[in-house]
């Protein structure tokens, strides 16, 4: 999705353009809408497979460490294995990812989120219960 900076330049306030379609789902609409289903399909499979990688990639690594980035903005990185550094900077509610460095780091702070507060989370879809007993 292609984003807009504000005239500050501030990340934090940055409006996201509605997301274009894949071409393969554009083309499949007008020609062969039968097969949208298929499209869908593939692309969950083709996202699962990314997600075995960097599955593969953390359950290899030894450490991994969480910092606040102090240069001002709303960030953090993940350091993994000391070495390779990823990046994400705050968008809205959420976070991007925005590149990563190799180098040397130190250890980081195990206690980083003590203070932070515990929210409670939303029960799953299954322990909801059907409706008024």
């Amino acid at each position: 999705m292609a984003k807009q900076d504000t005239e500050d330049g501030d990340r934090g306030n940055q409006t996201e353009e509605p997301a274009e379609s894949p071409f393969l789902f554009r083309f499949l609409e007008r020609n062969a809408p039968k097969l949208l289903p298929l499209a869908g399909w593939l692309s969950l499979v083709i996202f699962e497979r990314d997600a075995e990688k960097l599955h593969a990639v953390l359950d290899r690594s030894s450490r991994i460490d969480i910092e606040p980035l102090s240069a001002g903005g709303r960030g953090f990185r993940l350091i993994i294995d000391r070495r390779t550094a990823l990046y994400f900077y705050q968008d809205g509610d959420g976070f991007d990812y925005d590149g990563y460095e190799v180098g040397e780091y130190d250890k980081g702070d195990v206690t980083i989120f003590d203070d932070v507060p515990i929210r409670q989370h939303v029960a799953a879809i299954d322990e909801v219960p059907d409706g008024p007993a």
